[in-house]
């Protein structure tokens, strides 16, 4: 634990953490108050809404990613960080706003906006990375960083739950217009203890042409194979992740027939699951040395626990029970639903497993003056991964599928995805 309290470590890990939390807590705050105000308040279907605020949340992603990366090279980081968290406490006083007056066309502006500032903090935070900690330690930095990014989404949604719940319906939004602030304000002040780094590309050229630097940026990452093959890889962790965590409270409350607290419960278990998946591959990579065996290995954990769940298939003795009713003392007393459980773990063990030696070969293969031009080109292929698994979980349950055809998709996808990987890697290039 040398490296997180670091003084050169700890102040991203804090950025990361205070960032992450106040997204998640946001969100998932302004999602309930819109669900339990909506037919008194405002006028559209909260279920449009909720769809409306996660695409609003991506555009930015689609628009500015290159544009981020460019600054991020151009420009020294810890700077960077500092304006970057000085907006956050800007975007959070208009939330707080938005909040308490009930005015739902500015906190879907807000929205936009907190889309906009997480674009530009993660090339940042992973072009930051190479340049505080020795090449040795980026699978454990990189480890900590999404153990940050993971425990405060989880934490910023059950206090979210707690709060909302907690207050009642006048004091409700005070009490979220109160945290979002906090948040952003002490995210800033840890800024201001990052540890102080050079440009790396200072005589690079700011252009605003969306399409042109949208084609450089693809070109940049396009230009060492085996980085743009990793980005892809991620981009596909992205995709089968964001299915995963979107179908899971439809299985828990269709299939398993169990209520809130037992979805919080399987999410916050696999939450905790993913982080231990990522630290882990600081151990099995021999404490530094990154090793490619463990995405295929990863790839392989995946496939073989949502496999598992696709043959379990629906229950027939849960069926008697009305959706959503089954509480967590009666949901455990089916070992069916512990062996759901315990694929669920896995699932998200080797997930952090897969993702982890990724990243930290793009940071260690990639030239810093280009880095993050790498890592916003990720984003953005990350953002099309995410629209398109939208986009299929639509048509999906549109067309009668269950969650269940899912599992058995993410399972055969990844399995198709890893041993490319591997063959590739090991074919052409040697390096696994």
């Amino acid at each position: 634990m040398q490296l997180l309290f670091s003084r050169k470590f700890f102040p991203l890990f804090g950025m990361q953490f205070c960032g992450s939390f106040n997204d998640n807590f946001f969100k998932y705050a302004f999602i309930i108050i819109i669900t339990i105000k909506t037919a008194s308040v405002f006028s559209i279907p909260y279920e449009q809404i909720i769809a409306l605020t996660a695409t609003v949340f991506t555009i930015p992603y689609l628009f500015f990613s290159t544009f981020a990366g460019i600054f991020a090279d151009k420009f020294a980081k810890s700077k960077l960080l500092i304006w970057i968290k000085f907006f956050e406490i800007a975007i959070m006083l208009v939330a707080a706003y938005a909040f308490i007056t009930n005015n739902l066309e500015l906190l879907l502006i807000v929205i936009f906006f907190m889309g906009t500032q997480t674009t530009f903090f993660g090339p940042v935070r992973y072009g930051l990375l190479p340049e505080i900690v020795g090449e040795k330690q980026l699978i454990l930095g990189n480890a900590l960083i999404q153990v940050s990014r993971f425990a405060s989404s989880l934490l910023g949604i059950i206090f979210a739950g707690v709060l909302v719940k907690a207050s009642n319906s006048e004091n409700g939004e005070i009490a979220v217009a109160i945290v979002v602030v906090v948040a952003g304000t002490l995210g800033y002040i840890i800024s201001l203890y990052q540890y102080p780094t050079i440009p790396q590309n200072s005589n690079l050229k700011i252009s605003f042409n969306i399409f042109k630097s949208f084609s450089e940026a693809i070109k940049v990452a396009h230009s060492d194979h085996i980085i743009f093959i990793s980005v892809l890889g991620i981009s596909w962790f992205w995709f089968y992740s964001i299915s995963i965590l979107s179908i899971i409270p439809i299985y828990v409350h269709d299939t398993l027939k169990a209520n809130q607290t037992v979805l919080t419960l399987i999410l916050t278990i696999f939450i905790v699951a993913v982080s231990v998946g990522c630290f882990s591959c600081h151990i099995f990579s021999k404490y530094g040395k990154n090793s490619l065996r463990l995405v295929s290995i990863g790839a392989i954990g995946v496939f073989i626990f949502t496999t598992d769940i696709y043959f379990q298939g629906n229950f027939s003795i849960l069926n008697t029970s009305i959706a959503g009713s089954i509480d967590i003392i009666k949901i455990v007393s089916y070992p069916f639903v512990i062996r759901v459980i315990i694929d669920l773990i896995f699932i998200a063990f080797f997930s952090g497993i897969y993702s982890i030696p990724l990243f930290a070969l793009i940071q260690q293969r990639t030239n810093k003056n280009y880095l993050s031009r790498v890592i916003a080109a990720n984003d953005l292929i990350n953002a099309f991964f995410i629209m398109i698994s939208g986009g299929i979980l639509y048509v999906a349950f549109k067309n009668g599928y269950s969650s269940i055809h899912i599992f058995a998709l993410t399972s055969v996808g990844t399995l198709l995805q890893g041993t490319w990987m591997f063959w590739y890697f090991n074919k052409n290039h040697k390096i696994i």
